[in-house]
């Protein structure tokens, strides 16, 4: 087993994010924990851990060996712009969905031809786009890690082969069961309105519900 811990920035420390922190730092990783108030995130820090700091959102993306984001889709711009120069060459868990809210529902702000993890990779280049976390709802992370009747799933998409060994360590230690779904052009399974989106899925039903997909 892998003894290796990462320095990992977490670009939006909301419910996904900070729970998903919380796990990565009792596991032993540094975690910095960011928003565009960090001073608010102190108790956070102070509930992850020894391994758990706060910073800037620049500051968490130069910090990171692996950056997840999990921002909402409606600052993602504005979020990118701050952090992608620090990003290089860098894993990027990206743990977000394209959907915005409006007055009739939601939107999807990107293509339909597209998916939302190759819209991503397209728009970080230099960065290594690793796509999950984002088929099951914060609750669902929070209450069903390391269920004893058997793991629920947690796919994850992704064009690097190393990477995605990294990921799926993570994802282990979150207490769910990796399944790679191949490379980005498959992550549409991971979109909203796919059969699995943000439904709690072990290993049998989630291949019986991407069989036909």
């Amino acid at each position: 087993m892998e003894t290796t811990f990462y320095n990992i920035g977490i670009i939006g420390s909301g419910a996904i994010g900070g729970l998903l922190g919380k796990y990565w730092a009792k596991a032993g990783h540094n975690i910095m924990f960011s928003s565009r108030n960090p001073e608010k995130l102190k108790k956070l820090a102070e509930d992850a851990g020894e391994n758990a700091q706060t910073g800037s959102v620049e500051e968490a993306a130069a910090f990171g060996d692996i950056i997840l984001l999990a921002v909402n889709y409606k600052t993602i711009d504005q979020a990118l712009e701050k952090i992608e120069t620090h990003l290089d060459d860098k894993i990027v868990i990206d743990a977000t969905n394209p959907l915005i809210k409006t007055e009739s529902g939601y939107a999807r702000p990107i293509p339909k031809n597209i998916t939302a993890g190759e819209w991503m990779q397209n728009r970080l280049p230099k960065t290594n786009i690793i796509k999950s976390f984002t088929t099951l709802w914060s609750k669902y992370l929070e209450t069903e890690s390391n269920r004893k009747d058997g793991l629920l799933i947690m796919p994850l998409s992704g064009d690097h082969s190393a990477h995605k060994l990294k990921v799926t360590r993570l994802i282990k230690e979150t207490g769910f069961q990796p399944y790679d779904l191949g490379n980005l052009s498959r992550s549409k399974l991971q979109d909203p309105e796919s059969p699995i989106w943000n439904k709690p899925l072990r290993l049998k039903e989630f291949e019986m519900a991407i069989a036909s997909y």
